[in-house]
């Protein structure tokens, strides 16, 4: 039993590398046409200063994206990555909609989480949350502490999120090793989540109170 427990474990965690290294391989590639196409705008407009921040964060962006190193690392690196991702978005973005980041307070920055956790939730709100928001869009990123938790929430005031949407995505949460199940950025980061900790933490999806969705995506309180 041990030796089957051992092999059965050892191949969730080669499961794991492999969809992490798959994630880091799905750079959307309209995310960068966009950005370059923007970086070449704001050149050709005299924007210097504009264009300096975008380089600056285009790069920090992909170099994190292609660096193949540990497969766990501290919140905070993670969230310099998505606050890289945020910035991005906001200068493209800036006529169309708000984005709201919450600064990480020091008691937590030291968490230890899986990387490639916390820019794909994001760009699910940004992407696909206000795909088709013209005007007032939000999109949010919390945090909280519930001991032994901690909960990252992701939100936004998308029109799309409907009962039924929500109802399908909790029930591929909830089966997310079922045959044939989406490979989607959300089911991802469940099943790393939950072969890394558990069953106990994870991804929960509900209605935002802002009118579109609220990710929910909770962790062990753990510096380990």
């Amino acid at each position: 039993l041990n030796e089957t427990f051992n092999r059965l474990y050892k191949q969730q965690l080669y499961m794991q590398q492999m969809e992490l290294k798959q994630l880091q391989m799905q750079i959307n590639p309209h995310f960068l046409y966009n950005s370059y196409f923007m970086l070449r705008r704001m050149l050709e407009q005299g924007n210097d200063e504009s264009a300096k921040m975008l380089s600056g964060y285009l790069g920090e962006y992909f170099k994190y994206i292609t660096r193949n190193a540990k497969d766990r690392i501290s919140l905070y690196e993670e969230y310099q990555h998505v606050y890289s991702y945020v910035k991005i978005q906001q200068l493209r973005y800036e006529r169309r909609m708000s984005i709201h980041m919450q600064e990480l307070t020091k008691d937590i920055r030291n968490i230890s989480v899986p990387r490639l956790i916390l820019q794909p939730l994001m760009e699910n709100a940004i992407e696909h949350g206000l795909e088709h928001i013209c005007q007032g869009g939000i999109a949010s990123m919390n945090f909280a502490q519930e001991p032994p938790r901690l909960y990252i929430i992701v939100e936004d005031n998308g029109q799309d999120t409907t009962d039924c949407l929500l109802a399908e995505l909790r029930t591929k949460l909830k089966n997310y090793d079922s045959p044939g199940q989406d490979a989607t950025a959300l089911i991802n980061i469940h099943r790393r989540i939950q072969i890394c900790f558990g069953p106990k933490f994870g991804i929960s999806v509900s209605r935002s109170r802002l009118g579109g969705m609220r990710i929910e995506l909770s962790l062990p309180l753990t510096k380990e």
